[in-house]
């Protein structure tokens, strides 16, 4: 096969439901939110997964203010404790599989995630992968000042990222497969044009059928076997 670059989402592609989604209630939990406010964020992240809901910015950054002069080693202890504790038994049941796949072919590999930096770097930690693309959270003298850098890595600033990202580390667009879920990627599905839908809800796949994309379920062995083959093939 000649080398790839697959640039892969995490929510619902890699990582079950919204990452993001169980650490505001890993947060509530140790009281670190209140319930009405984890209520508020909780049905925002039920209307996204509905496509309802499209201003995740504003979803995040209002996650984020309680966190406003935090040390940036305290909200990297918070991931850490969430991440052993819950979200590493939340993957497909190949989500692994695939990346393993995808590394034994010598293909590159880079998460593209509206997630927030800290929490994707544990997962790509744990995935054993070193190139991310995510949102980044702006520190100040350790200590985290309640915004992100930049926009949101979601929707076309996401495309535009990915892009930035490919140029800065001389990565040729042509050899890139696109793996994920929503209906928020649409632009960076038409841009890169070798989609691969994967998990989607009922308004992503009707979209994938209508256009002709390829469809897998990481909890389906059939879909690995696609992916193997998928891989052998190129």
């Amino acid at each position: 096969m000649q080398n790839k670059i697959f640039v892969i989402d995490l929510d619902s592609t890699l990582i079950r439901e919204q990452s993001q989604g169980y650490l505001i209630k890993y947060l509530k939990d140790i009281k670190k939110i209140s319930f009405f406010k984890y209520v508020i964020i909780m049905s925002g992240f039920i209307l996204y997964k509905l496509s309802l809901y499209t201003n995740a910015r504003q979803l995040l950054q209002f996650s984020l203010n309680n966190f406003t002069n935090d040390t940036e080693e305290n909200i990297y202890g918070y991931v850490n404790d969430f991440f052993e504790k819950t979200l590493k038994n939340k993957y497909f049941i190949h989500s692994k599989e695939l990346v393993k796949l995808i590394q034994g072919s010598s293909s590159e590999i880079v998460i593209l995630s509206a997630v927030i930096d800290p929490l994707v770097k544990r997962i790509c930690e744990d995935l054993k992968i070193s190139r991310y693309v995510s949102t980044k959270l702006e520190f100040n003298k350790g200590l985290f000042t309640g915004k992100i850098i930049s926009e949101h890595n979601y929707g076309d600033y996401k495309l535009d990222n990915i892009k930035k990202y490919l140029l800065e580390n001389n990565m040729n667009e042509e050899d890139v497969v696109i793996i994920t879920d929503h209906i928020s990627d649409i632009s960076i599905i038409k841009y890169f044009k070798n989609p691969i839908i994967a998990n989607p809800n009922s308004v992503m796949k009707k979209w994938a059928r209508q256009n002709n994309y390829p469809i897998i379920y990481l909890d389906n062995n059939e879909s690995i076997q696609y992916i193997k083959h998928y891989i052998e093939s190129k």
